[in-house]
């Protein structure tokens, strides 16, 4: 194409085409790089800035050219170096003057250019990964403008990361722009998360620009509102109690039986829908509300007159527009920036104690007749109880009680007095968190047990549609004690699941308390899986005298490895006392050097020498090194015949017996079979502390 016609060469003005400036921290380069590609494709000069693409010889490669050839070869470089030149001014025209000056070169064509600016920008790709998502993760809306400036600030980021080869898939760029709104749209922010699928970023970008046009528009006509006035909130109070019958409401409140204490969590109440609340039921309510009662709490969260100006008249006037908001939406806003300055604040803030006053949680209060009272202060901080209809109910007291017999001694702190209510009320949160006691709830009534032993401490059941709070005849009360109310199966697991006999022996001894004898026909389930078993051995009549006379010893393989790569387990029994000590073991080779390590303790912590091992013909015991071990202590190495299991049958069967408890314990407690060398330390642990019927129903702990 003759030079003077291309589409290249009309270009005046290249600002036109790319409105911004590349400057080396704006972080702008992919969106530069990408406008600058649609211009020279438009343009058909996309070859010059590809690094592929070789320019034309200047001269031509035969020697045997013509002169015709020389001229046209020379014609087309000319050409192309014309084109070349206006795709660097182009590049030179739309960077900052520090990045020209970084790149200017004589001679320097537009692809090498290019290419030097793509090195600036995307050289260290693992170090702008890092940098960026940093960045990326940290970027929050109060730190731009506007949501159009932060939405376009999380895509750049977004674009930089997939240019250095770490893309943002719209899943996490929709959850990242979720994460950096502020409060005020928490609203938007739970509506998108919750959708499933996440819609896409523009649809996002759209609904929070949206949301903040809409926010602007009401600022802007309260702010043009003639009239403005607030109502003060309606006093905090708490739910009542009096005398009454006994319920549980479906919303947790208890209703507690004659002469007890209700408690109920804090209402706050507003005039009904259909009044107006300048009309006279509710012109209590209206007034300046820093010189209400409630005054210092606003002074305390730094809400002035002109805070408040913007809610004033919108919270008592209805709108005449059909399509405005229900003014009572302008104060639940304004209260709800109340109630996070609040949750802000120090109890010691919101509630300061006074001489006359006293401080009292204000999320629930518990109540009782005034006559039972412990402590009992008839001037409280609050005065009324506001129910639904707006109408206020005194309050006579407020003071502490410990429940009556035949209940439990549990206590009801910040007891409402007042007599005009019908029904007690007793709040759950804080009734469990005073006694420290959890209710649980069943379709026949209630259980309250104590926390920390789970022991059942009263049972109260109910027939009609509300949980009742009272005792009846079939209500059992218990104090909770060390032992009390465990049952035998509690005991059976507890220790390892042993056999009524032991169990028997350990009730005679110890004298704990359980709820039933253990019976034979007792069925345990775990017992099943862990102790199936074929015929006994003969049992020996051979007799040892001291500890450490004899050690039976035996290596047992684990078909599951386990999480500490062990793989078999070595075990040291005396016959003498039939304590035993097991060793989990990764290989068989590390039998000798446990053995050495299990010789030596015995020798320093009881003074004893080990005169005979018993073990089988394991290549693990029958070797070099306990031979030589042997005829060093004079110690007495005795095999069992081979293929003879039985000649060696005490570790047999205690092997037997480890592994019976180890299941045992696994099966019931749910843990996988891989943990079975932490079982192993806890069923050592239990044969040697319970009862053999071998030892004449002792420990071999105590005979130790």
């Amino acid at each position: 194409m003759d030079p003077k016609t291309h589409p290249a060469v009309t270009v005046t003005n290249i600002k036109n085409f790319i409105p911004f400036t590349l400057e080396m921290e704006s972080g702008q380069y992919t969106s530069w790089a990408e406008l600058f590609r649609i211009h020279c494709r438009a343009f058909q000069v996309a070859n010059h800035i590809n690094s592929s693409a070789a320019p034309p010889r200047s001269t031509p490669s035969s020697s045997t050219a013509t002169e015709a050839d020389k001229t046209k070869v020379a014609s087309e470089f000319e050409a192309w170096s014309r084109l070349d030149a206006i795709v660097l001014q182009w590049i030179y025209s739309t960077i900052s003057n520090d990045l020209l000056h970084t790149i200017l070169k004589p001679n320097t064509t537009a692809s090498q250019a290019w290419t030097a600016l793509e090195n600036i920008f995307q050289d260290s790709r693992n170090t702008r990964a890092i940098y960026l998502d940093s960045k990326f993760v940290s970027t929050r809306l109060d730190q731009h403008p506007n949501v159009s400036s932060y939405c376009q600030a999380m895509k750049m980021i977004a674009d930089q990361l997939a240019n250095v080869g770490n893309p943002v898939n719209n899943q996490r760029l929709v959850l990242q722009l979720i994460a950096g709104l502020n409060d005020s749209y928490e609203g938007v922010a739970m509506l998108i998360q919750q959708t499933n699928p996440l819609p896409d970023f523009y649809e996002v970008r759209s609904k929070l620009v949206m949301k903040e046009a809409r926010k602007a528009h009401q600022a802007a006509a309260i702010a043009a509102s003639p009239n403005n006035t607030l109502q003060p909130p309606p006093r905090l109070c708490t739910s009542l109690l009096t005398t009454g019958p006994a319920t549980i409401t479906s919303h947790g409140k208890i209703h507690v039986a004659e002469d007890m204490a209700v408690a109920a969590d804090v209402a706050v109440a507003a005039p009904p829908a259909d009044e107006d609340a300048t009309t006279p039921n509710n012109r209590h309510m209206v007034g300046d509300p820093l010189r209400t009662s409630h005054g210092h709490l606003f002074r305390l969260l730094g809400l002035t007159q002109s805070t408040l100006n913007g809610y004033i008249h919108h919270a008592h006037t209805r709108s005449s527009s059909p399509t405005s908001a229900h003014p009572l939406l302008h104060l639940l806003e304004f209260w709800a920036i109340v109630h996070n300055k609040l949750m802000r604040l120090p109890k010691q803030v919101t509630h300061p104690r006074t001489s006359n006053k006293p401080s009292i949680p204000w999320r629930s209060i518990h109540p009782i007749r005034h006559g039972n009272f412990t402590s009992y202060v008839n001037n409280g901080l609050f005065r009324n109880v506001i129910v639904g209809d707006g109408s206020p109910i005194p309050i006579r007291g407020i003071g502490h009680q410990t429940l009556p017999y035949p209940f439990p001694p549990l206590l009801l702190k910040n007891v409402l007095h007042t007599p005009r209510i019908i029904k007690n009320l007793l709040s759950i949160r804080h009734f469990t968190i005073d006694n420290n006691v959890s209710v649980e709830f069943d379709p026949f009534g209630l259980t309250m047990k104590e926390y920390r032993t789970r022991t059942p401490i009263l049972r109260c059941n109910s027939t009609g549609d509300l949980y009742s709070f009272k005792l009846n005849s079939s209500s059992q009360v218990t104090h909770p004690s060390t032992f009390a109310a465990i049952t035998r199966d509690l005991w059976h697991h507890r220790l390892g699941h042993p056999g009524a006999d032991v169990l028997s022996t350990l009730r005679s001894n110890l004298r704990f308390s359980s709820s039933k004898h253990l019976s034979s026909n007792t069925f345990c389930h775990s017992c099943v899986l862990g102790k199936q078993i074929k015929f006994s051995f003969s049992s020996s009549n051979s007799l040892t005298h001291l500890p450490f006379d004899i050690i039976h010893t035996d290596v047992w393989t684990s078909p599951v490895l386990s999480s500490s790569g062990h793989r078999y387990y070595v075990l040291f029994l005396d016959d003498k006392t039939n304590y035993l000590w097991t060793y989990p073991l990764a290989n068989k080779s590390q039998v000798f050097s446990t053995f050495l390590h299990f010789f030596s303790m015995i020798k320093t912590q009881f003074h004893y020498t080990i005169k005979t091992i018993q073990c089988d013909n394991g290549r693990e015991f029958d070797n070099q090194q306990f031979h030589n071990l042997c005829s060093q202590t004079s110690t007495q190495f005795r095999f069992s015949c081979p293929y003879t299991s039985p000649q060696n049958g005490k570790p047999e069967r205690k092997i037997r017996s480890i592994n019976n408890l180890l299941r045992t314990l696994l099966a019931h407690s749910n843990v996988p079979m891989y943990l079975w060398h932490h079982a192993l330390q806890h069923a050592t642990y239990l044969l040697n502390i319970l009862p053999t019927k071998t030892l004449a129903n002792l420990t071999p702990t105590h005979l130790l």
